[in-house]
């Protein structure tokens, strides 16, 4: 598998661990999620390396987003994997206006099962954001970006760096000092408390990047020195009391376990074994507008490659790195790229690649009829957030 099998469609997102794009396979017409990231950049292989030996791990699992393949060219090191076309948690949060206290127990309790999944292999995820936990198309949470994910290992120390997103990091990961899971407990927590309130626990208002040195001070003081206001009425005696002591600010009082986080009362009315064995009904469902009644892609045009964009040449075509025995179905790709892929304008992609374009979610409601109604669902098209 090389670079100039896929055709380009969008960009999906971007963030510190690299780009992803929506892309095309050329042979078999399917979508996948194509990540890149930048050779000249001395940490791509360390997160490279990372990302496909956390993915290989749990190729098997329904709660870790499905890896294809992974190969590089002479500027970037690539990653195939699955593509979910209703976007993520931080979209359906704040695109829909009915989210309850009911769906926030619901998601946090299949969050919770996949970080179970994840930690059982010694894995620390390190980056657990809203945007970073896909939903797939029977509406269950998937996990996704496991760039900067670490893997203990016999002999080997704990992690000392301050990575991943400020506002969802544990205190001793912005103080640099020696963590482990429990880490991503401390980031379930804050998940937990947005769903809720859609809003931040430990939130800093600064009109400065988010990479500032005064921005990250005024963060870190934040998560170390303040504790978080229940001012929503979402916030029952139950939520309050797990979101103390999973925010708790000394490690000693903190609840670290995830035996105990499900004994908890807040979760009291849900049956695990039914939350483990994805049986449950989500409260939300993605669904597609049609935008053609046969729901069928036209012939594709003939492709012109982009101007600024080189060709592969024979010298050096690219290299597969590793490719799993599983077909590819799902990529991304974007607007700007220094790779040699063809860029394909918006008007002309397949019918059926404009209705993910149309995708939205709904409450056991499959269909919707009426141009007006598709018009709101592109109007409601999804953030992308990296």
């Amino acid at each position: 598998m090389l670079i100039h099998d896929f055709y380009m469609i969008r960009l999906l997102g971007h963030g510190s661990s690299g780009t992803v794009h929506l892309v095309r396979e050329k042979s078999s017409g399917r979508l996948y999620a194509l990540k890149s990231m930048p050779k000249h950049d001395g940490q791509s292989v360390k997160r490279n390396d990372a990302e496909q030996s956390a993915l290989l791990l749990f190729r098997d699992d329904d709660r870790v987003i499905r890896f294809y393949a992974s190969f590089d060219d002479s500027a970037n090191f690539y990653i195939a994997t699955e593509y979910f076309p209703a976007g993520d948690l931080f979209s359906l949060i704040y695109t829909c206006d009915d989210f309850s206290r009911k769906d926030a127990k619901l998601y946090a309790a299949e969050l919770l099962l996949a970080i179970e999944a994840v930690h059982e292999r010694g894995v620390i995820h390190r980056d657990l954001k809203p945007e970073n936990i896909m939903i797939a198309m029977d509406g269950h949470l998937v996990l996704a970006d496991f760039g900067l994910a670490w893997r203990l290992e016999k002999g080997r120390d704990f992690p000392e760096s301050r990575v991943g997103t400020p506002e969802y990091s544990a205190p001793e990961v912005l103080l640099e000092k020696p963590y482990g899971l429990e880490a991503d407990l401390w980031s379930f927590g804050v998940i937990l408390y947005e769903m809720l309130s859609r809003q931040l626990p430990f939130q800093v208002f600064l009109n400065a990047p988010r990479n500032d040195r005064r921005w990250i001070k005024l963060q870190t003081q934040r998560v170390v020195t303040s504790d978080p206001e229940f001012r929503s009425c979402n916030f029952s005696a139950d939520a309050k009391d797990i979101l103390q002591k999973l925010l708790a600010k000394q490690f000693r009082k903190r609840l670290v376990s995830i035996g105990k986080i499900k004994l908890h009362h807040f979760f009291s009315t849900l049956d695990w074994q039914i939350m483990l064995a994805r049986s449950h009904r989500p409260p939300w469902r993605p669904y597609f507008v049609p935008c053609e009644a046969e729901h069928l892609p036209p012939p594709l045009p003939p492709f012109r490659p982009q101007d600024n964009i080189p060709s592969v040449t024979e010298d050096n075509p690219g290299r597969n790195i590793s490719a799993c025995a599983t077909p590819c179905s799902n990529i991304g790709a974007g607007d700007e790229y220094s790779s040699p892929l063809i860029k394909v304008g918006w008007d002309q992609v397949g019918a059926c690649e404009a209705c993910l374009r149309l995708c939205q979610f709904g409450r056991n409601n499959p269909v919707i009829d009426g141009r007006s109604k598709r018009l709101k669902g592109w109007m409601r098209c999804f953030r992308n957030h990296g």
